[in-house]
């Protein structure tokens, strides 16, 4: 691909945690020796390398995508660029909870709970 001549070397790790919503992912896929990619060319190397027809097609269609903590629909979408040492995460959506309120988490601001990521971020400039 032609993000992978790019810059040094490394490992981008991926995690999947969608569970049933992307069958076939293994927990941790770490693509090696790569250089910068975009999200749509890592997740295209996960599918790939997961041997199960449709996980892409999951991913785009029921899954959140995050690099390095940040949900990828904060920054350039697929076309995010993704450096070797960067983290990037399979989730499935959450929501909800019996104190939760539109808002609270933080994510509509782009102030992310520190809870759920060990920091708080800077919020998203409008």
């Amino acid at each position: 691909m032609a993000g992978s001549s790019e810059g040094p070397l490394g490992e981008i790790v991926v995690t999947c945690l969608a569970g049933a919503l992307a069958p076939g992912l293994p927990r941790e896929i770490r693509l090696t020796q790569v250089g910068r990619l975009t999200v749509d060319e890592v997740i295209s190397r996960v599918d790939a390398l997961s041997g199960h027809a449709g996980v892409r097609a999951s991913v785009e269609r029921y899954c959140a995508v995050l690099v390095n903590g940040t949900s990828v629909q904060h920054k350039a979408g697929w076309q995010t660029p993704v450096e070797p040492g960067d983290r990037v995460a399979i989730v499935a959506p959450m929501g909800g909870g019996a104190q939760s309120r539109i808002g609270d988490c933080g994510s509509c601001t782009g102030e992310a709970s520190p809870a759920l990521f060990g920091r708080s971020r800077p919020a998203i400039k409008k």
